[in-house]
């Protein structure tokens, strides 16, 4: 006896209602000479808090990008630091030791998420050319570094690298040019890592005149970074300044270098990617339950991904990754049905619905006559990533999850078949 009974599933998004923020930026103009109580020199400090737009579910990671700049000429010192973070907002601290700081302008960027990570270090006195951290990034495959503070005695020309990164350790080597490397006394930098799919360094680039950037097309959920991670300072009588504006259109982002007394300095050019993947969701399934002869010599369950023609049919922990080229999946579920028992499946169908909407869930029973139940689905691909799936089979079930790297590694059950008593 064969019975069959086809299910054609419209899924209708939604947009969700997060209760947390993951990433925020903002733009901090209050160091400025022009603002009552800021006169940063002879060993002034202030400090700011600054808030978030929302609240953050864990502690965020904060980094600074210097846009504007303004010291005044000769010797100069000013120190720069994030002294706390909390959930919704962070303090800053500026201390001007020697001359005056007119103004500097800056961007934050404040992000949870485990694939960067922040190393700080701020206001490093005599920096050596070379200084190696410890980092808890094992899967980082770039990393950028992005001065804050300095001190200089003299003429300066200098660029901060990341020279070398590895699985626990990413080193930071400062150009020397001997009889101005001794001039920089301090030198503030913060360091972001990150995997590959969060931080894409596209150039790096000098220039000693007021300059204009390409065109470049806007990255999905992205941040351009433009951090100015060297400086050339040889006349003394001119204040060390340089003004730094971007321009956006809904397709591009663009940037311009400038002003009358400019300094040469070394900048780069980085996308970072602040993307939440989401789970492949079912679209289309055809469920069959019939009497079959082969059925006892098969084991509990039998899988099948059509597209990349892998079949899992015994019982273990198994995982695959499937390419970034597919944008839907054939997913066949053959599960082997016992007299007396329930068949009782649950597949992803929505990640915008509500909890209780997200779900669809099955049952058939299994009878003398019924001794299979096979499950056709049509799973949409809603990342454009490569996808990683981890396959448990058990006598009883059967769970097929999506694995995720996320703000934490985490996973969705996109298909959960278990053998029950009535």
């Amino acid at each position: 006896m064969n019975s069959s009974l086809v299910f054609f599933l419209i899924i209708t998004h939604l947009n969700p209602t997060l209760g947390y923020i993951k990433h925020d930026t903002g733009y901090f103009t209050q160091m400025d000479y022009r603002v009552t109580g800021f006169v940063c020199m002879n060993s002034f400090s202030k400090s700011y808090t600054i808030a978030f737009s929302g609240t953050f579910l864990n502690i965020p990671q904060v980094f600074l990008i210097l846009d504007y700049y303004d010291l005044h000429w000769g010797f100069q010192e000013y120190q720069l630091s994030i002294t706390s973070i909390t959930l919704t907002n962070f303090d800053l601290l500026i201390k001007c030791i020697a001359e005056r700081v007119y103004a500097i302008f800056l961007r934050w960027y404040a992000i949870d998420d485990y694939r960067i990570q922040v190393i700080n270090s701020f206001n490093l006195a005599d920096p050596p050319t070379i200084k190696i951290f410890n980092h808890q990034l094992p899967n980082a495959v770039s990393a950028i570094v992005i001065p804050t503070s300095l001190s200089l005695i003299g003429q300066i020309d200098f660029v901060a690298s990341v020279s070398q990164l590895t699985s626990t350790t990413v080193t930071i080597s400062i150009s020397y040019v001997a009889g101005k490397f001794e001039n920089l006394k301090q030198l503030g930098y913060q360091i972001i890592l990150g995997s590959d799919e969060m931080l894409n360094i596209l150039q790096t680039q000098a220039i000693t005149s007021n300059y204009n950037s390409e065109q470049f097309a806007r990255q999905k959920n992205s941040w351009l970074l433009v951090p100015i991670v060297g400086l050339k300072y040889s006349i003394l009588n001119y204040n060390l300044r340089f003004n730094k504006q971007y321009t956006y259109t809904t397709t591009t982002a663009s940037f311009s270098i400038s002003e009358g007394t400019m300094i040469p300095n070394t900048f780069q050019i980085v996308w970072m990617t602040y993307i939440t993947y989401k789970a492949m969701e079912c679209q289309g399934m055809r469920i069959s339950s019939k009497f079959d002869c082969e059925a006892s010599a098969r084991g509990p369950f039998y899988i099948q991904i059509e597209e990349t023609n892998q079949i899992f049919n015994s019982i273990g922990v198994f995982s695959t990754t499937i390419s970034s080229i597919y944008t839907s999946l054939q997913i066949n579920i053959i599960a082997k049905c016992q007299n007396d028992k329930n068949m009782s499946s649950k597949f992803h169908k929505c990640n915008s619905c509500t909890s209780d909407q997200q779900t669809y869930f099955f049952n058939h029973y299994c009878i003398p006559n019924i001794n299979q139940i096979s499950y056709f689905t049509r799973f949409n691909i809603v990342e454009s990533v490569n996808q990683q799936l981890s396959i448990t089979i058990t006598d009883t079930s059967c769970l097929i999850a999506q694995v995720f790297d996320n703000l934490v590694i985490s996973n969705t059950n996109i298909v959960d078949v278990k053998l029950v008593q009535f």
